[in-house]
């Protein structure tokens, strides 16, 4: 694998110049990034090596999250959802997690395994209203933090993969279905779910699929070999 300050970036800009010499526009082109400081970078190194009148903003380079966002709020409707969906920050998915969390431990000790319909009005409710806030706060009872980061972690894998509950421990498989009855009930997707729910629509859903598929002719990555499972699905 290449290092740092082995070229990789330099090899992708020639690989952009050489595929606009085999006639292909630079608008049809997509470069997928990291970070937005890479995305940042490449874009400057683009324009500078194809200098000219809005020829650098022709080329399309994006964050995997960002391009995910694009597709799921471009087709937002073939998921269940307003264009202007809530997104759920970091913050928002742990309140809710932690409220996931006790309502699962007060089920077990009731001997019930099924996960309520969503967090909403449970002090889960994680959507833009002052109730969001409070998560937890009307339940008894206590979970550390290191459950509910280890819980965030593992539920944030499995959205960006749309994993099976079937696959799941019982803890989990029970936060993750509470987690996303929430996000639906507040009508959002947060951070984890963009690449998931985007790489699903453009497998499934025919007009989406057509739109990108006509839209972009060629698809390059930037540090290709850091790749999760997710974004790979969403490229391919």
């Amino acid at each position: 694998l290449a290092g740092a300050g082995s070229g990789k970036t330099k090899t992708l800009i020639s690989r952009i110049e050489f595929l606009t010499t085999q006639g292909i526009p630079l608008d049809k082109i997509l470069v997928l990034t990291f970070s937005t400081a890479a995305t940042k970078e490449l874009s400057q190194r683009v324009a500078k090596a194809f200098p000219g009148p809005s020829k650098d903003r022709a080329i399309t380079v994006s964050t995997f999250h960002s391009y995910g966002l694009k597709i799921c709020r471009e087709f937002a409707s073939a998921i269940g959802l307003p264009e202007d969906f809530v997104i759920f920050s970091g913050g928002r998915q742990r309140k809710v997690v932690t409220a996931g969390l006790l309502l699962y431990k007060k089920h077990a000790k009731a001997g019930e395994h099924e996960a309520p319909a969503s967090g909403v009005g449970r002090g889960g409710n994680g959507g833009g209203g002052g109730g969001g806030d409070g998560a937890g706060r009307e339940m008894e009872g206590h979970v550390d933090k290191h459950s509910v980061r280890r819980v965030c972690q593992a539920l944030t894998q499995a959205l960006a993969l749309g994993s099976d509950e079937e696959s799941m421990s019982e803890e989990l498989a029970f936060v993750y279905k509470y987690y996303k009855e929430t996000l639906r009930e507040c009508k959002a997707l947060d951070f984890s779910s963009f690449i998931g729910e985007a790489a699903r629509l453009l497998r499934t859903h025919e007009p989406a699929k057509e739109h990108f598929c006509t839209l972009f002719s060629h698809v390059l990555v930037d540090e290709f070999q850091d790749t999760s499972k997710a974004q790979f699905n969403l490229v391919t």
